[in-house]
């Protein structure tokens, strides 16, 4: 009887196969190929992914089924048309040609330039729309990103709203290199990146790639550990309008609308949004008032692709960069010493009621894609930013001398009074980059981009007295610094990848030349004259091996060179700051099956005159770092993104239970760090540095039951960051507590009318309600701790029309 039923089960399955090639008879290897079951009682509903594989090295591919006919086969590859077939029967041997695709939407280049492939030997993280949509709730990018391996976000104020950031493998911001669409996004001065200043980007994102490690060459700054490669909307052809609206704790209110006008007289294609969110925030007084828009058109035909960009934002945020000492931590954790008036006793008896940050940001972009042959491709684009703002600051016993002479203020004797200050920013960055793409399919195919960017940097930095005690309350206005911050930056960069077999070798060489300045005065400085010119050289280089479609092997070994930032200068002896470098090894191993994948990766970054967070902060709450000759990264990352369960349901669609964890383990030393010790000597000796856990965990449990009478998804997200030290003492009084958290995510689509679908989700973050801080510094000896919120929620509701 066994043997019959296998013998029937055998005799069940039907095979499906067949050979993907090109127009010029090229077999195209690691085609996509994907089959659906389709719902013929109920025309209306989805089709259901079935299953699904990839060509291999002559284009061949081969499925089984075991269910009813007709289905449907999907086909897609890089650089050509996406192509359906309904077969009706078992089919075998189908000869499959894919059409090129001549014209480019904008996105799909900068991704060729800026990004890699899936079997290229660097180890990468990719967020596509949904899942960028399903952690969009109005908290900044870094909180978009908090699930993916090795990252730690934090808040000012929080709550995820107004100024925020995040670590990657230990390594703060200012060493992240972020792109949007190839345009570098870090400012050029500091080289953070102020997600504050683009309010609701997520929402306009189309993918995110977030590299660790040295990464591929890229725009901007160089990557040294981390980079992220942000693409936002590309052209729609469908015709949409779409509204949101949240509301959370906090007070916090979101709105946005979108509007995409899909392909008109067969060329040109418009997108917009415009969005709002306001909060109060965790801690006290920390409010935010945001504004953004994004704006696009573009324009196509068979070998050409342009697009014009327009997007921006401006903000309003109490300051909330000063955190709290551990007494006020056990007593009062929301307390914001931001803008305090003090009595003689130390008791504070008001704040200044202005005591904010205000900036405005505008970005425009031009994008040109240009399809020569079947064969190569190029880039262009120009780009701009206009900075400008201030931030407000009320400070009591200020000494005069810096503002003026004492004439101006009255009495000449009197040599300090509360002022109240606004340092100014208004920066201007311009730039163009270019990037030749050429492409071969086939069993030998290469691929090689040639590209590069030159960018200037103008950065004004001046400062305005407002008010004094001594002037009867009268405005002035009085400028009282300025100083010019000119910045130009140039690469050019080779990249090659060759398929050889199973083996797929890469190459990447990038040349960049920097030059920076500062000229003028500066309150704190006094006279700047600095001139400061960096040549840099960044090969890299790495092997990738396809035992099968499914299962890789790589490794890549890389070299980075960095220029210390505006502040790294400033700050440092004589302004005597170095450039890092680093070697970075990455050996690591990929299962890329369709239902589940895997990703385990060996990192050892090895940096000579790395820059670390000494534990303080200066005078606008950017980390002071210092040059600490030998030091080290080391690690190991986990990643998997498994099915429990999945199946078709009767109505056509998918009910899934799906386990997305990872886990970073890592070891972070300065080798020779003059460390202070308990009798207050110093020693040079090894010690762990700053803000880097030894521990990320990350846990997702997304669960979809699609239930017969209603849809929906619920969403489990976890995440575990063992203990930091604040600075490079290793002392347990100047250290972060380790910390876990838990939020609870339920998405429930809402059928108003089946033209007109909507979307209501609810998001409880910390659902344990844990107190704890994933920031902070060190003042002297005080360590100071940034708070997080407690258990609170967000929801929302999405119309689409």
């Amino acid at each position: 009887m066994h043997m019959l039923l296998t013998s029937v089960w055998a005799f069940s399955q039907e095979v499906i196969s067949g050979t993907i090639h090109s127009d010029e008879g090229e077999g195209l290897y690691t085609a996509e190929v994907s089959l659906f079951t389709l719902n013929t009682t109920e025309p209306g509903k989805p089709k259901a992914f079935h299953s699904g594989t990839v060509t291999d090295l002559n284009g061949r591919f081969k499925l089984t089924y075991d269910g009813n006919f007709p289905v449907l086969l999907e086909i897609t590859y890089t650089g050509f048309r996406k192509k359906q077939l309904t077969l009706t029967s078992a089919s075998v041997d189908l000869d499959i040609e894919l059409e090129r695709e001549y014209y480019s939407l904008p996105g799909e280049l900068v991704i060729t330039a800026t990004r890699v492939e899936d079997d290229a030997p660097v180890v990468h993280t990719n967020l596509d729309a949904e899942e960028i949509a399903g952690m969009n709730t109005g908290k900044d990018v870094p909180y978009v990103v908090s699930q993916t391996p090795s990252v730690v976000s934090s808040s000012d104020a929080g709550a995820g709203v107004g100024y925020t950031a995040m670590r990657i493998r230990g390594i703060d911001q200012a060493n992240i290199n972020v792109t949007i669409n190839g345009i570098a996004l870090n400012d050029p001065e500091s080289q953070g990146v102020y997600w504050v200043d683009v309010p609701d980007l997520s929402t306009s994102l189309s993918s995110i790639q977030i590299q660790r490690g040295v990464g591929s060459s890229t725009n901007g700054p160089a990557a040294f550990g981390a980079s992220m490669n942000m693409v936002t909307e590309a052209h729609s052809y469908d015709t949409s309008f779409n509204v949101g609206m949240a509301w959370g704790s906090f007070n916090t209110l979101r709105a946005n609308a979108e509007f995409s006008s899909g392909l008109r007289g067969k060329h040109w294609t418009f997108y917009g949004r415009l969005s709002t969110i306001k909060s109060d925030g965790y801690v006290d007084r920390a409010s935010t008032k945001l504004m953004s828009y994004y704006i696009s058109t573009g324009y196509e035909n068979k070998k050409t692709a342009i697009q014009l960009l327009f997007f921006g934002g401006r903000e309003e945020t109490y300051q909330a960069w000063y955190g709290v000492d551990s007494l006020t931590l056990a007593t009062d954790r929301t307390l914001n010493f931001a803008g305090a008036k003090y009595a003689a006793d130390g008791s504070v008896t008001g704040y200044h009621n202005n005591e904010i940050d205000h900036y405005d940001q505008d970005h425009i972009q031009i994008h040109l894609n240009q399809q020569l042959n079947n064969k190569w491709k190029i880039q262009a684009a120009l780009h701009g930013t206009y900075g400008r703002g201030y931030f407000e600051q009320y400070m009591q016993g200020a000494p005069l001398d810096i503002y003026g002479s004492p004439g101006e203020f009255g009495d000449t004797s009197v040599k300090t009074a509360d002022v109240v200050i606004r340092p100014w920013l208004d920066n201007t960055y311009l730039g163009s980059t270019f990037n030749t793409a050429y492409r071969s399919g086939g069993l030998n195919a290469m691929e090689i981009d040639i590209g590069g960017a030159a960018n200037t940097y103008f950065g004004r930095h001046f400062g305005r007295l407002m008010w004094t005690s001594l002037t009867d309350g009268a405005d002035m206005n009085k400028e009282f610094y300025r100083n010019l911050g000119l910045k130009n930056d140039m690469n050019v960069y080779f990249k090659a990848r060759k398929y050889i077999g199973h083996f797929i070798p890469f190459l990447d060489v990038q040349y960049r030349v920097v030059r920076y300045g500062v000229h003028g005065t500066d309150d704190y400085f006094g006279q700047l004259d600095l001139d400061r010119s960096y040549h840099f050289f960044n090969p890299k280089a790495g092997l990738t091996y396809r035992k099968d479609d499914v299962n890789q092997f790589y490794y890549t070994i890389g070299l980075s060179n960095r220029e210390p930032s505006r502040s790294d200068l400033l700050y440092s002896d004589n302004f005597s700051a170095g450039h890092e470098v680093l070697l970075d090894h990455e050996l690591g191993y990929r299962h890329q099956g369709r239902k589940n994948q895997y990703n385990a990766n060996l990192y050892y970054m090895n940096y000579r005159d790395q820059l670390v967070p000494t534990g303080a902060l200066n005078d606008v709450g950017v980390a002071i770092r210092q040059n600490i000759g030998r030091s080290f990264r080391t690690g190991i990352e986990l990643a998997a993104d498994i099915y429990i369960y999945r199946s078709t349901v009767k109505n056509g669609s998918n009910s899934s239970l799906k386990w997305k964890p990872n886990l970073t383990c890592s070891m972070n030393r300065n080798l020779a760090f003059n460390k202070l010790g308990a009798d207050g000597s110093y020693k040079v000796t090894e010690t762990v540095i700053a803000l880097s856990p030894q521990l990320i965990a990350n846990n997702a449990l997304v669960l979809d039951p699609n239930f017969k009478f209603m849809q929906m998804k619920f969403s489990l997200f976890s995440t575990i960051i063992s203990k930091q030290y604040l600075d490079n003492n290793e002392l347990d009084s100047r250290s972060l507590k380790a910390y876990q958290v838990h939020d609870l995510r339920l998405d429930l689509p809402l059928t108003i009318t089946r033209q007109y679908p909507a979307n209501w989700w609810i998001t409880v973050y910390n659902i344990l309600d844990a107190k704890y801080e994933s920031f902070g510094y060190v003042y002297g000896t005080t360590p100071y701790y940034f708070p997080q919120a407690g258990r609170h929620f967000m929801t929302g509701l999405s119309l689409n029309f």
